[in-house]
């Protein structure tokens, strides 16, 4: 009985979402150019693409990323992290409560996936193939959802970038394929290719 009692108490004070989730994440971090390197809090992790393992907190101190290449202009943001739902389940124990928010697990970074195009040193801006990236890969849920539907507003601005999209005239393979890419980056190279 007294091993029950203990067992009981341990996962009454163990977060659900530290235990099913745990208090680091994966990010993944793609570049263009693709030698571009990739730090974590001035840590370098990778260049072009790295996934690498993070500790989730509570708002507190996010991760800075900063992508950076000879002759291209630097790029720094800070992860942005939201409630996780498995979180939900401690409900019943508010200590277990305390224990996820304390470790961060209660948290989760979202999105988790990011693609970062430099700019060269002398360009003022993006160009119209980086604009149709940076938008595709920053709504492509929306978009994939916008297709599944037989168009919306997310399709009507892609065809401002590609005037030769028209949702209506995919055949059903075209569209399970698109729909079937799981990540953005996927999902946008998927599009070029149409």
């Amino acid at each position: 009985m007294k091993n029950y009692v203990v067992l009981l108490l341990i996962l009454a004070l163990a977060g659900c979402a530290t235990v099913f989730r745990g208090t680091q994440q994966e990010v993944t971090v793609r570049t263009d150019p693709d030698n571009a390197r990739i730090f974590v809090d001035g840590r370098l992790v990778g260049s072009g693409v790295a996934s690498f393992n993070v500790k989730k907190t509570n708002g507190n101190n996010l991760p800075t990323i900063r992508v950076e290449e000879e002759g291209y202009k630097p790029q720094s943001f800070q992860l942005q992290n939201s409630f996780d739902n498995i979180a939900l389940i401690n409900l019943t124990f508010v200590y277990s409560w305390t224990t996820d928010f304390l470790t961060g697990a209660m948290f989760e970074y979202a999105p988790n996936s990011y693609m970062i195009q430099l700019i060269k040193d002398q360009e003022v801006g993006f160009t119209e193939q980086q604009r149709m990236q940076q938008f595709v890969l920053s709504n492509a849920e929306n978009i994939k959802r916008d297709i599944a539907r037989g168009g919306g507003e997310y399709t009507v601005a892609l065809q401002t970038y590609k005037s030769d999209f028209d949702v209506k005239t995919l055949s059903n393979d075209v569209v399970k394929d698109l729909l079937a890419a799981i990540e953005p980056w996927d999902f946008y190279t998927s599009l070029l290719a149409l």
